[in-house]
């Protein structure tokens, strides 16, 4: 053990490849049971505290092996409730357990699946228990699974492990029941008919004394002398060990307190690096702050907006004091709930701090959005903070960042000019604002791509577009929501959802229809996407693509070349679509700047005759207009004289042009 320890939140991570699976197994059912979070997030979470990655297919295995079900059979259903039904005669209230999930009387009433019963005689299956329920709704929580399942070792409240030499000499691991007298606790248990778990004692305590929401005034007044203690004891080893002597004989209500608080620690010549007097001011001010956590996740729960405003108050200090681990965990309580763009630039910075770039960057994404769909909802002041704060995330990621990010630059740039003419004195209304700053969007979402952060980009584009209906119009934006839905469809296709990217490709078509102005690159991409998709589609959805493409489609007509090929819409578009420069050797004028060069015709000695196959012969013969002659076509009489009648005409301009 390293000398002089001191708190912190997280401890070291252990490789995942020395780690075995019953380690993680308590804080896995605390997780994916207790909390009832996905696997996805219980996952997260474990390589987090851990740092233990595998597989999801392993996951399973490992979840179907320990028995962790959240699924509850119909036989089951039936079963618990003939019991149910049977000791409603018989007027005793119960509360079932399956497996880990507490099936409530109210439940009984809603679920059908336990309409039908099933004969009692027989054994009880091994994963179901019922108790007696309390007289106060919803306080008994016994978990019967949650004594096999913890590790005694560990601390009852702790997210993560703790070293073994760490554990026997800190008494923050001391458990909470051995400190209370053993008279009171049996007493306890004879009264009562079902067994003693560590939450139902808690729970029964807090509803005898009401602790801390009956004396949050003597909570509040002893914090002053919590903060002195600390500063008297902040160098030596037993601080914590003071602390929670301190915290018993002050007031009977504040008992076990601690144990609540999520704190761990951290060998000390890591913290002694700092100054002293800062160490001593930041620990005495990051108490009170989990002691008014606790107390907001009793009275509000952990979803209240008391409970997620302090998780971002502890986490801004854990983040300023460097422990990065565990201000990330603080963070992330708030954004399962809510988009926040300071909490998301917040935990940006804490991912960019300790490496993780790629991570840091989806925050970026996802606070860029957040502040675009909050911007008319915020003060012009506070817009001004957050983008504050954005801009400080995306220059320590620009420090940080290895491939080019010129593109993105500009587009925060754009985005920053339209911001400014947001003040007072601009003129600029919201109504103009707000759908030029889903626009940058767009674009922010496509620099993403080009980035290689698919899942980001993806992500930004499926928010914006589903809350851009509002501000952007449907005539005057049409192609810039027609090109997001097209760059939205291209990354669904490269994620092989082939039918998400045909209904975004159709979403495209439909827009760009509206649309007042043509733009013939997007429908050219708009039926090259459709050609890519369609060996992936159903007729139905194809043939509804293809009827959207006819509508968008230039319908040009010119003459045939011949009876089997068109000279038209083919043709024109790669002419169009060649695009050559223009200069001073190809740029031809229109016909009204040529219309000079026809009022003046050129000077006699320019040869100015219908064709050389046409030229004029002397021959009494050409002039009859009879005979004939290889090179010459020969005309009737009347139609030569009217041609040597305008030579003659000309031959007298010329004349006099050339005397002039």
């Amino acid at each position: 053990m390293a000398d002089g320890c001191t708190s912190t939140v997280l401890g070291k991570r252990k490789p995942a490849g020395a780690l075995p699976w019953e380690h993680v197994k308590p804080d896995v059912f605390s997780i994916y049971i207790l909390e009832g979070q996905t696997l996805n997030v219980t996952m997260t979470e474990i390589e987090a505290i851990y740092g233990l990655i595998a597989k999801e297919r392993r996951w399973k295995e490992k979840l179907k092996q320990w028995d962790f079900v959240k699924n509850i059979t119909t036989r089951d259903w039936q079963w618990m409730r003939s019991k149910w039904r049977e000791r409603k005669h018989a007027d005793i209230k119960t509360v079932f357990y399956c497996r880990h999930i507490e099936v409530t009387p109210a439940m009984f009433e809603v679920e059908k699946r336990g309409n039908g019963t099933v004969a009692l005689n027989g054994s009880k299956p091994s994963y179901i228990s019922y108790y007696p329920s309390s007289p106060v709704e919803g306080v008994i929580d016994p978990l019967p699974y949650l004594g096999a399942y913890l590790d005694p070792g560990r601390h009852p409240h702790s997210v993560c492990s703790l070293d073994t030499d760490t554990e026997n000499d800190l008494a923050s691991s001391t458990n909470f029941l051995e400190a209370v007298d053993s008279d009171d606790v049996n007493k306890w248990i004879s009264d009562q008919h079902w067994p003693l778990t560590h939450r139902s004692w808690l729970h029964q305590l807090s509803d005898w004394e009401d602790a801390i929401t009956s004396h949050r005034k003597a909570i509040l007044e002893d914090i002053s002398d919590f903060e002195e203690i600390l500063g008297q004891s902040i160098s030596q080893d037993n601080c914590f060990q003071d602390f929670q002597s301190q915290e018993q004989s002050h007031s009977p209500d504040l008992f076990g307190i601690g144990a609540h608080l999520p704190i761990v620690y951290l060998p000390g010549d890591q913290i002694e690096q700092k100054n002293s007097t800062s160490k001593s001011y930041s620990l005495a001010h990051l108490l009170p702050l989990e002691v008014t956590l606790a107390e907001y996740q009793y009275k509000h729960g952990e979803t209240g907006t008391p409970t997620l405003k302090q998780h971002f108050e502890i986490a801004k200090e854990l983040e300023g004091l460097g422990y990065h681990q565990n201000a990330e965990h603080h963070c992330r309580k708030i954004i399962e709930q809510h988009w926040q763009t300071d909490v998301e630039t917040l935990l940006g910075m804490v991912l960019a701090k300790v490496g993780r770039i790629e991570e840091s960057m989806g925050m970026l994404s996802r606070a860029l959005t957040s502040f675009i769909l909050q911007f008319d909802t915020n003060s012009l002041d506070g817009n001004g903070r957050l983008f504050n704060q954005i801009e400080l995330l995306f220059t320590e990621l620009v420090l940080l960042m290895e491939p080019d990010h010129t593109s993105l630059s500009v587009c925060l740039c754009r985005l920053m000019a339209t911001l400014s003419s947001t003040s007072s004195d601009a003129g600029v209304t919201m109504a103009q604002i707000y759908p030029r700053l889903f626009i940058h969007g767009f674009s922010l979402a496509y620099e993403y791509s080009l980035l290689g952060l698919i899942g980001s980009a993806a992500w930004m584009y499926q928010v914006l577009l589903r809350y851009c209906t509002e501000s952007l119009d449907i005539v005057h934006h049409a192609m810039e929501k027609a090109t997001a839905h097209q760059k939205y469809g291209v990354l669904l296709r490269e994620q092989g959802n082939w039918r998400s990217s045909a209904n975004q490709l159709l979403k495209a078509c439909k827009s760009a229809k509206h649309s007042v102005t043509f733009d013939r690159g997007l429908c050219r991409t708009l039926e090259s996407d459709y050609l890519g998709l369609l060996p992936h589609l159903e007729k139905l959805l194809a043939d509804e693509l293809r009827e959207c493409l006819d509508l968008i489609r230039p319908q040009i007509s010119l003459p045939m070349r011949n009876s089997s090929e068109l000279v038209g819409c083919s043709h024109v578009d790669q002419w169009l679509d060649s695009d050559p420069p223009i200069s001073a050797t190809n740029f031809r004028r229109s016909p009204l700047s040529q219309l000079e060069q026809f009022m003046n015709p050129p000077k006699m000695n320019e040869a100015v005759y219908p064709s050389k196959e046409l030229t004029v012969l002397t021959s009494s013969a050409s002039m009859s207009g009879s005979g004939s002659h290889d090179r010459v076509k020969t005309w009737p009489d009347s139609i030569w004289d009217e041609y040597a009648n305008i030579l003659a005409i000309c031959d007298g301009i010329s004349t006099l042009s050339t005397t002039s």
